[in-house]
């Protein structure tokens, strides 16, 4: 698999996680931009074992044959004629209707790097962590999976090629992955239409949305997307709510209080007539 659109440049002292890196064609292009460390990871075993042959000797890069999904143990890779279309998943009736030739050379049985284990290779690697995501149809899976692990938390350029349409099965297209992401925190700098039915998204992550992001969501932010000015008032909004139902509840332990002493007052009042 291959993206032939280039990134966006990456600054020095940063990690590059290529997933579905191929042969390795982007990897003189990573370490020219900086990248001190490069973690390649494709599915494909005969890509890989090119991979591996390409990358020998080079102390800065480190390849693992797996796949990733968000999921663990194996899974089947359908290799297809056209390489870049290879999936974990099967086609949808849009992708085949796209290539009619498209055909299924092999099956290939794989290992899958669980989230937890791609988060301790990320763990140890220099950031920010530039991620190239180029796994046709695993894009949401495993983007989430990903997150759940505080993955996405520290990457701050995102590179992702996915179908316009929804080209697989459990997959899902362009513009939900777009919003989600968004939704997440990230801004996206370019869209590559280079081939419109599969474009190449170019996000940045913008550090101060993420922030509004995580204390909406601590407030019960529930929607999808929204611009920052959305998401800014809902925040506003619900501090002042939160506000006024602490004053409220002041106010009525207040009139308790002031009904208690009422009540102890008249009850002396009484004992004294007494």
């Amino acid at each position: 698999m291959h993206i032939s659109q280039s990134s966006p440049p990456s600054s020095a002292f940063r990690t590059v996680l290529h997933i579905g890196a191929g042969r390795g064609a982007r990897l003189e292009e990573f370490r020219a931009a900086g990248a001190t460390r490069i973690i390649l990871i494709e599915p494909n075993e005969s890509l890989a074992a090119t991979l591996v042959r390409n990358c020998h000797g080079l102390e800065d890069v480190e390849i693992l044959t797996a796949g990733f999904t968000g999921e663990t143990g194996k899974a089947e890779l359908q290799v297809m004629n056209l390489p870049s279309l290879s999936s974990l998943h099967s086609p949808a009736p849009a992708l085949k209707e796209l290539f009619p030739g498209l055909q299924l050379l092999e099956r290939q049985e794989i290992s899958l790097l669980s989230p937890s284990e791609l988060m301790q290779k990320i763990a140890l690697a220099e950031h920010p962590v530039q991620l190239v995501f180029d796994a046709p149809g695993s894009e949401f899976s495993a983007l989430k999976a990903l997150e759940a692990e505080g993955g996405l938390a520290v990457v701050d350029l995102l590179e992702l090629r996915c179908g316009e349409d929804v080209c697989y099965e459990e997959a899902v297209n362009r513009a939900h992955l777009e919003n989600w992401l968004v939704d997440r925190g990230f801004q996206v700098e370019t869209r590559d239409l280079s081939d419109p039915d599969w474009p190449v998204l170019h996000l940045r992550a913008d550090p101060a949305r993420r922030e509004l992001v995580r204390l909406a969501r601590a407030l019960g932010w529930e929607a999808a997307s929204g611009t920052a000015e959305d998401i800014a008032d809902f925040i506003q909004n619900t501090a002042l709510q939160a506000r006024a139902a602490a004053l409220a509840e002041a106010e009525a332990a207040r009139d308790h209080a002031l009904e208690h002493a009422a009540r102890l007052e008249q009850d002396l009042a009484d004992s004294r007539e007494t």
